[in-house]
Order: C-alpha cells, then structure tokens, then sequence
C-alpha cells in the first residue's frame, strides 16, 4: 500500500506541471463539467429573476419557460465543452455563455 501511494504521489508530481501548462484546456473542461451537473438551478434561477421583475403570478410562468430554456442551453453546451476540451475553439478556450466570462 505505501509502494501504490508513492508511485500515486510521484506521478502527481509528474503529471501536474502538464496541466498548469495547458490551462486553457483544463478551464474548459472544468467549465463543461460545471455546466452539465448545475443545469437544472436555471429554473428557479428563471423564476426568481421574473418574479422579481414582474410579480409572482407572471413571474412564474414566465420565469420557468425562461429557466428552461436556459437550462437546455446550459446543458447542451456544457456537455460540447466537456466533449471538445482539448480543441482551442472558440479561440483561445474562451467562454461562450455570458455567465461564464470574467
């Protein structure tokens, strides 16, 4: 068992600097596996932000369309991230929902 965690803590070692270097990659995929697991909270996310805005019987009608939509948004493009981490598009491993960006 100490040989196994050794050679485990060795190869972090090892392996770590790989991953700092190619951060862009490794933020886009941290990015897609975020998108894909929070997906479902855009509906309430919806209907608090309508309910807000336009009062609570519009609000949530409206907000859960909304929040629905922004789900399979989310959902979809989170699992083309995860998917497609390791190519530069769009350039430079740049966010793409609005969220997302710095």
């Amino acid at each position: 068992m100490k040989r196994l965690a050794f050679i485990g803590i060795v190869l972090f070692f090892m392996i770590y600097p790989a991953f700092t270097a190619y951060c862009g990659p490794m933020e886009k995929l941290a990015r897609g596996i975020k998108n894909s697991l929070t997906f479902p909270l855009e509906v309430p996310k919806g209907i608090i932000k309508e309910c807000k805005e336009l009062g609570l019987i519009e609000g949530i009608g409206l907000g859960a369309g909304k929040g629905a939509a922004n789900a399979g948004v989310k959902l979809l493009w989170g699992l083309y991230e995860t998917a497609t981490f390791i190519i530069p598009v769009p350039e430079n491993y740049e966010p793409m929902l609005g969220e997302d960006k710095q």
